[in-house]
């Protein structure tokens, strides 16, 4: 779901970037054919399209510091609950003792 997400965004991105660079030639060619009504015209659609790509990546990189924000997390609660079942692993018999809440079954083998 992340990756989709992260997809669609980016296609997004570069749908506008291709857009608001077709736009802005055309422009810039009617303009230089003489035609400023529609050289105009195409310079406010530019504008229209850069305000979506100026939201958009906008929404890409907050989505992108959630995505390291929620990684890290998920990295490091898995890390310390390895570590502490580790080091619950390695504790000696009097320090068992003194965990609180745990119930400990001795195995005689």
């Amino acid at each position: 779901m992340r990756l989709a997400v992260l997809g669609i965004l980016t296609i997004i991105f570069v749908l506008c970037v291709t857009g608001l660079a077709t736009v802005l030639t055309l422009a810039a060619i009617m303009a230089g054919m003489g035609d400023e009504a529609a050289a105009v015209v195409l310079r406010y659609l530019g504008l229209g399209i850069g305000a979506i790509l100026l939201v958009d990546v906008t929404v890409l990189f907050l989505y992108l510091v959630f995505l390291v924000a929620t990684t890290e997390l998920f990295l490091s609660r898995a890390g310390d609950a390895q570590k502490m079942s580790s080091d619950q692993a390695e504790l000696p018999e009097s320090a068992k003792e003194d965990l609180p809440g745990a119930d400990w079954e001795e195995v005689e083998g």
